[in-house]
């Protein structure tokens, strides 16, 4: 009569086999999330674009003209989108009239205000996968670029159009457009 039963060398070569494909497939999960965060900050930044264009097509202006990279006027920008009083310091029917919703809330939004001044989103601001708040830019004075004059926070970058949104990306540092870097722009 013949044994089949698995001896120890046959049971550690298994185990061997499939830790190293373990060891191949995690670095690879690692990398397919990270371009699916990148595809949800680009979705996301589209749809920001987007709204900011459907208000400006509404009411003949930007729904803001003030410095969106400052964190009370970027939570006030979504409040003027999202048509619900979240953390900014208005209520958005101040500047959003007719309570048109331009802007879907993220499913954390609330009117929780208590972590101003930290540079990093809250609970209930709109921020990008990674926990960082948009930055958005604005052609303040309609003349179809977007430069210091309009923000700046945005250096010596001149950018012709009217709406530009950048995130920091996974690593949550601006790296000044530079190329090849984790930041993610709505123009490139």
């Amino acid at each position: 009569m013949k044994k089949t039963n698995f001896t120890l060398i046959e049971m550690l070569t298994v185990i061997g086999i499939i830790a190293i494909l373990a060891a191949i497939l995690f670095p690879t999960i690692n990398i397919i999330m990270t371009k699916a965060k990148e595809n949800k900050a680009k979705t996301q930044m589209n749809a920001i674009k987007t709204a900011i264009m459907m208000y400006y097509t509404d009411y003949g202006l930007y729904p803001s003209h003030e410095d969106l990279t400052d964190e009370t006027n970027y939570r006030n920008l979504m409040e003027y989108l999202i048509c619900a009083d979240g953390p900014g310091a208005v209520t958005s029917q101040e500047y959003n009239p007719r309570k048109k919703r331009y802007l879907d809330a993220p499913s954390n939004y609330t009117n929780d205000s208590d972590a101003l001044g930290t540079g990093e989103a809250d609970v209930g601001d709109y921020a990008d996968p990674w926990g960082n708040r948009y930055r958005i830019f604005v052609d303040k004075n309609y003349d179809g670029t977007v430069d210091s004059t309009d923000n700046s926070a945005l250096g010596a970058n001149s950018l012709v159009g009217s709406i530009f949104i950048y995130s920091f990306g996974k690593n949550g540092t601006d790296d000044s457009f530079i190329a090849g870097t984790d930041d993610l722009c709505s123009w490139k």
